[in-house]
């Protein structure tokens, strides 16, 4: 799914939003933060198709942010220094694939739940939101 909606955001930002890349960067992270709670309720009576569609849906969300970001990116640092843009952002976006995995584990060893990892997840996902307020498109 998070493959997939690549495209699909793509399209969105395209489609619905004419070309802006914000308002799309917005909405998937705060859908990534919304289901990342509600993973976070998952228990062991939650039925399997459930949790398969919230996967599903997380899926979309935390993997397919990419493609939208790369865009506003290269569009805002514009055509002579898009490259060094996009390997910077990346770079600090990216940190978070080698910080966030320990993390998780540490909070799930401490707090005996991943209830708690889950929730501190979606913590972390609504620091950009507050963050993407000062970017301007063009």
């Amino acid at each position: 799914s998070g493959t997939g909606s690549r495209v699909l955001w793509g399209l969105i930002s395209d489609r619905l939003f004419y070309g802006r890349r914000k308002p799309v960067l917005f909405l998937v992270g705060a859908l990534a933060a919304l289901i990342t709670l509600f993973v976070a309720l998952v228990s062991s009576a939650t039925p399997f198709w459930v949790i398969w569609v919230l996967i599903a849906l997380w899926g979309s969300t935390v993997m397919g942010w990419n493609g939208i970001y790369l865009a506003l990116v290269s569009e805002l640092a514009g055509v002579h220094v898009a490259g060094l843009a996009i390997g910077l952002s990346s770079t600090f976006a990216f940190l978070g694939i080698v910080v966030v995995p320990p993390v998780f584990g540490f909070l799930v060893d401490a707090g005996f739940s991943y209830r708690l990892a889950w929730i501190a997840l979606a913590g972390v996902l609504f620091v950009p939101l507050i963050f993407l307020r000062w970017v301007r498109e063009r």
